[in-house]
Parts: structure tokens; sequence; C-alpha cells
């Protein structure tokens, strides 16, 4: 990320009267609000699994921060164009699941899927039947305060943004 893209986001924020006190990595800042929104008991571990437009997001989260994060190929877009896709990156996440759970020894209790769109609908049966874990649907966007007008905006035309990204376009 260019030094110059920061700066100016964080015009945007001090132009709304929002004061910065840290810029976090996209897996750390999606693990410390998921940690406080799951709620999870000290020590237990939880999965993200984030399906942006070109990419899927995997990340395992211990005490609110990202113990494991990794980028799979395949999007909203692409399994949009090819469903095939779709088994692919459960193929990927599974595979990711047992890699965390042979180098730590530690299996997370539960995945969260942060994304609510028709291209990853039966997603979550086949990452629990893949995983044997149990998968919730929690798009970011319940925790955004606003109508549904713009929780529907978000979903449907801010697939690959940040939150940054979004507040610095509004």
């Amino acid at each position: 990320v260019k030094r110059e893209a920061v700066k100016e986001k964080l015009a945007v924020m001090r132009a709304a009267g929002l004061d910065t006190k840290a810029v976090l990595f996209a897996p750390e800042g999606m693990a410390r609000f998921y940690t406080q929104i799951v709620n999870p008991k000290k020590g237990e571990k939880f999965a993200l699994v984030d399906v942006a437009a070109q990419n899927t997001g995997f990340i395992v989260i211990s005490d609110g921060a990202p113990v494991m994060s990794r980028n799979i190929p395949g999007g909203i877009e692409n399994m949009s164009a090819d469903p095939e896709v779709l088994g692919q990156v459960v193929q990927d996440v599974k595979i990711s699941l047992e890699a965390f759970e042979q180098e730590s020894g530690f299996r997370p209790v539960k995945i969260i899927m942060t994304t609510d769109h028709a291209a990853v609908a039966g997603m979550a049966n086949m990452l629990a039947e893949a995983s044997g874990l149990q998968v919730v649907s929690m798009p970011y966007s319940l925790a955004v305060k606003g109508g549904k007008g713009l929780k529907e905006q978000l979903a449907s035309e801010f697939l690959d943004e940040s939150a940054l990204d979004v507040i610095a376009t509004a």
C-alpha cells in the first residue's frame, strides 16, 4: 500500500471528525472486529472465511489476534462465472484448517463466514461437511448501524473493499 493512499484515507477520517489511533493490516482488524462480535472464551480459536471479489481470506483467530492467515485464489466474481470455483475454495479452506491443526495441535471451534452473497450460497453447508465444524454466517454489515438500504448497498457495491475504503468513498 502506498503511503500517500493511506494519508489520503486518514485525511478523510479526520475530515469526518474521527480520530485514528492505529492502522491495522486487514487480518488484524478483522480479528479484533470479529472477536468483539463472537466473544469467544479465552484461548478458544475460531476461523474466518471472507469471500471478496477476487479472492477468499482465511484467518484463524485466538485471543483477538490472527494466528494464521492465508489468501486463497477465487472470490465472488470467479464463483459467479464458474460454480466449480466454490468447491475449490472449500477444499483449500479444508487443507488450511488441517495444516493449522497439524502445526499447532489446536482446532478452531467454528468457522465464521463474513460474506452473504448469492455466489456463496451453499458454501456454509459445504464448509461444515468438509471440516466437521459449525459454520455461522456473520456478515460484517450486521454490525453496521444504518438502514436496510445502506446494508444492501454495502453487500452489493463494496465486495472487495475495506471499511476504510467504504468510508473514504462515502
